[in-house]
Parts: C-alpha cells; sequence; structure tokens
C-alpha cells in the first residue's frame, strides 16, 4: 500500500537541516494460499482436524485488521490455539456460530486470549464435535505486526455411554435398576450439548451416592423426581443438586424411596465445555420394619393395637412419592403417651390427632399437638391422654425431605 512520512519540529523555535532514510527490510511473505477474510463466510478453511497441526503465517494492521480462520473437529478432542510471533499487540477469540446466521453475535465467543504488547498467546480447550472460527485481530488500532497462527488438535475424548444422553427427560440415557454396583459413564457437555440427562430406578428404598468429577471446567447436576409424571422437569421437582462453578468434584449422598429418578448434568455457565465422569453408587437397602406400608389417611393407618407396657417401635420412612405415614393406637385407660421420632437425616414432624367426629378425616379442632423439626435431629413428645382412639401422623418438615425414621410408642402410666 501507500504510506506517507511527515517531518516536523518538536517546538515552535526549533530551525534545523536534516536528512531522511527510508531502507526497506525483509519482505513478510504470508504463508496462506490466500488472504484469510474478515468474516465468518470467508474465513480462510484448515480443514477437519484429526492429529496435524495446521500453522500460517499472515499479517494483520491498519487495512487489513481482521483474519478468520475455520476449522472441524469429527468427535470431541481438546484443541490448542496459538498466536505466536507478534511484534505488537494483537489478541484472538474462538468462536462458534451457534445460531448458524454467519455472524459473531452475543455469547458466541468461547474464549479469548492476547497480548497488548509482543508476545505469545494460547488457548487450550476440550471442544466438542463441530465447526469452529478463530478471529485474529490487532490489539490497538495502530499496531501492525506478521504473526503466526497455529491449531493443533490434541487428545480425543471418547464418550463411554452407549448413546448420546438426551436433554429432556423422555431421551434420558437408563441406568436401569439399581442395586449393588455402582454405574459409571464419561461423556461432555458445552455449548452445542448443554444439557445430559441419566435415568435410573430404585426397586426398594435405599441410600444414593451420585458423584460428578473429572471436569477441568465448572458443572452441576440436579437429582429430579418426575412427580407429576409428565415427562418434562417443572418447579418442585428437583430433589438436590451439587456443583462448582470450576473445576472441580461434586456429590450428592441422598435417601431414597423406590421408583424413577433423573440426573440432570450440565454446565455451570455459558461457555463452560469439559468432559467429566457420572457415576451413581447404591448404598445400602433401607428396610422397613413395619409389616406393610402405613397408609397415607386416617382410615388406611396402620394399627398399632392398644397400648400397654411395652413400647411399640417401627422403622420407616417417608420423601416426594410416600410424603407422610399414620399410624392408630388405642387406650383403654388414660395414660401418659411418650413420642419418639428417631435416626431421621432429615427435618420431620408429628402431629397427634384425634378424630372426634368419626369421619375419617383430619378436621379444624382435632390436632392435639404437634413437634418436629427442620433438620436431623430426634424429636421426643409425651401427652397426657384419655381413653379412646387416636393418629400419629409423621412427615417431612418442608418438601424434600427424604429420610428413613425410627418411631416409638411408649405407654408410660
Amino acid at each position: 500500500g501507500e504510506y506517507f512520512v511527515q517531518v516536523v519540529r518538536y517546538y515552535n523555535d526549533h530551525i534545523t537541516p536534516y536528512t531522511l532514510t527510508v531502507t526497506p527490510g525483509t519482505i513478510i511473505v504470508p504463508t496462506t494460499p490466500y488472504d484469510p477474510g474478515d468474516t465468518f463466510g470467508t474465513a480462510l478453511p484448515l480443514g477437519t482436524l484429526v492429529s496435524t497441526a495446521v500453522s500460517y503465517q499472515d499479517m494483520y494492521g491498519v487495512r487489513d485488521t481482521v483474519d478468520y480462520y475455520k476449522f472441524t473437529i469429527d468427535q470431541p478432542r481438546e484443541v490448542r490455539v496459538d498466536l505466536t510471533g507478534r511484534r505488537e499487540g494483537g489478541y484472538m477469540r474462538l468462536i462458534a456460530d451457534l445460531n448458524g446466521n454467519g455472524t459473531l453475535d452475543g455469547g458466541e465467543e468461547l474464549r479469548n486470549a492476547g497480548t497488548p504488547g509482543s508476545g505469545d498467546a494460547n488457548i487450550t480447550q476440550d471442544l466438542e464435535a463441530g465447526e469452529y472460527f478463530v478471529q485474529v485481530v490487532r490489539y490497538y488500532n495502530e499496531h501492525i505486526t506478521p504473526y503466526t497462527l497455529t491449531v493443533t488438535p490434541g487428545t480425543v475424548i471418547e464418550p463411554t455411554t452407549p448413546q448420546d444422553p438426551g436433554e429432556t427427560l423422555p431421551t434420558a440415557l437408563p441406568l436401569g435398576t439399581l442395586i449393588a454396583t455402582p454405574v459409571s459413564y464419561e461423556d461432555m457437555y458445552g455449548v452445542l450439548d448443554g444439557l445430559d440427562y441419566y435415568r435410573f430406578t430404585l426397586d426398594q428404598p435405599r441410600a444414593v451416592s451420585i458423584d460428578l468429577t473429572g471436569r477441568k471446567e465448572g458443572g452441576y447436576m440436579r437429582l429430579i423426581a418426575d412427580l407429576d409424571g409428565n415427562g418434562m422437569f417443572d418447579g418442585g421437582e428437583e430433589l438436590r443438586n451439587g456443583g462448582t462453578s470450576g473445576a472441580g468434584d461434586a456429590n450428592i449422598t441422598q435417601d431414597l424411596e423406590a421408583g424413577d429418578y433423573f440426573v440432570q448434568v450440565g454446565y455451570y455457565y455459558f461457555g463452560h465445555i469439559t468432559a467429566y465422569v457420572l457415576t451413581v453408587t447404591p448404598g445400602a437397602a433401607i428396610v422397613p420394619t413395619t409389616p406393610y406400608d402405613p397408609g397415607e389417611t386416617l382410615a388406611t393407618a396402620l394399627p398399632l393395637g392398644t397400648l400397654g407396657g411395652t413400647p411399640v417401635s417401627y422403622q420407616d420412612m417417608y420423601g416426594v412419592f410416600d410424603t407422610h405415614d399414620v399410624y392408630r393406637f388405642t387406650l383403654d385407660q388414660p395414660r401418659d403417651v411418650r413420642f419418639d421420632l428417631t435416626a431421621r437425616g432429615e427435618g420431620g414432624y408429628m402431629r397427634l390427632i384425634a378424630d372426634r367426629n368419626g369421619n375419617g378425616q383430619i378436621d379444624s379442632g382435632e390436632q392435639i399437638g404437634a413437634q418436629g423439626t427442620s433438620g436431623a435431629g430426634d424429636v421426643t413428645w409425651t401427652e397426657q391422654l384419655e381413653a379412646g382412639e387416636y393418629f400419629l401422623v409423621v412427615g417431612y418438615y418442608y418438601f424434600g425431605h427424604i429420610t428413613s425414621y425410627l418411631l416409638t410408642f411408649t405407654a408410660l402410666t
């Protein structure tokens, strides 16, 4: 191109002869087959990266301010992008054209690196299979320099899932019925595949441990129960969550009732792209000692008979599927009765009921008393009662509390 040199005095009173010499130096010869364009549509294609690094030298400045390069990976892998050989400031952006409109929109820059002066810059990133762009641009308007861009394909990320976990409850990857053996899969989330769903079943109540490991960037998981069975993740169906905004391990350990559950895995912030390992480990079965499941109404309450001198004790469980249990007992004479709710891992309560009008429902004025705690801990409660029939309701303190419990009835006098 054409350039001008302006020579001017420094202060107004400076008067002097001078010699101006302009010396051409080494020719800067780009190695690109043609000038990389300044849009997605005119980006220089680097092809599908498999094992060999691709490297080009070119130049940016005041006339050609931006260069675009395009590459494809046909399977998930780590990719390293190096911007070297600069004499002045510059930076690069790693981009995915997520909406396919051929322009750089908000949220499509995955990573960037650069310096306001000379020096090398690097981006190393796990990427999903797909098409990506690298934009190389000057740091400040007056920066003019040759550069070398090198894109190096790294280790392939090979998911161990038999198929890609879906992004909805109906397309979740089934893990089967968990009994004793942990189930573990490696997969990946990112900007193209932002969520993975897994489904597992318990045929009896048991503790379950869920671990999200092996991440290089932020991520989270949610434990979900599709309580209304509509195949959608609705409000109130998240039982627990765990995750971190950066790399690290996350865990959920939870007592669960028999039933179907889902684990959702995804990025913590948009732009987090990383492989991960999800492991679901079934723990010890929770075995109720009740002869059958206590009902949830007065009519279906578990009968304990007439309380006498021997305490009556049962272990059972409440949660999101079976929210409360009802027990029925009788006193043949006035007694002090102690109720002990123990061995809980989460919040719970007890309500003592007398069905005074005999209609089989809990009406206003029929609750004699209530005791409980919002967290784990023991609750002991003693009540002076007349002869007659009573009901004790046991349930969670807040929705989402899921735990086994031990309930003991003791007639004291």
